[in-house]
């Protein structure tokens, strides 16, 4: 999923419409291959130790096809394994080394073992859809708040710099909710109306 966002002025990118002395960027955003949450007898694995499955390999692959001629000067990634391994996959067309921030980790939730998987992609989507609430926490886990700065800082942080006009970011889904909410000039709220397909994720 690509995007075009304002950046610092005086960038290298092109200058924003309205000669307003910003510059353009193209950010695309890349959902980590596809894992497996739940292993062969039920029990949830844990999801910070999960690593892509032959399918998510194969849709790094198309991924890493789509993207080698974006002529991307950047590549960024989340700290956690799948998506680093995703990079990896990418970098290896791309011709860069990714960096690795913690900023664009995935939400960090409470106790999600307590749900089925068959209602777990529910409760999620409900509880985006309250993420805006005062002292929102993503099942009692991190903050909703708490996660918004850390994501936006990473954006905001990345922006400033003017030695790339395109960039990509291996990240996690509630990550690419907020961004795309973000460059939509959108609030958290709208983090639960938005979805992303791990298939068509750029």
């Amino acid at each position: 999923m690509p995007v075009k966002i304002k950046g610092a002025p005086g960038g290298e990118g092109g200058d924003a419409p309205g000669g307003s002395g910003g510059t353009w960027r193209r950010l695309y955003l890349v959902r980590h291959g596809e894992v497996a949450y739940f292993c062969a007898d039920g029990r949830p694995a844990d999801p910070w130790e999960v690593s892509l499955n032959a399918n998510g390999k194969a849709q790094a692959d198309r991924f890493a096809t789509a993207l080698s001629g974006c002529g991307a000067e950047l590549l960024m990634t989340s700290a956690v394994p799948r998506a680093i391994q995703t990079a990896a996959i990418l970098a290896a067309g791309m011709n860069l080394t990714p960096v690795v921030d913690a900023c664009w980790n995935e939400l960090r939730p409470g106790d999600l073992a307590a749900f089925p998987p068959a209602r777990l992609h529910g409760v999620i989507v409900d509880a985006y859809r309250r993420a805006a609430e005062p002292g929102a926490c993503f099942f009692g886990g991190e903050g909703f708040a708490d996660f918004a700065r850390r994501a936006g800082d990473a954006l905001e942080h990345r922006l400033t710099s003017r030695s790339w006009s395109t960039a990509v970011v291996v990240t996690h889904d509630p990550v690419l909710r907020f961004l795309v909410a973000r460059c939509l000039g959108l609030g958290l709220g709208a983090c639960g109306f938005s979805s992303t397909n791990p298939d068509a994720s750029m």
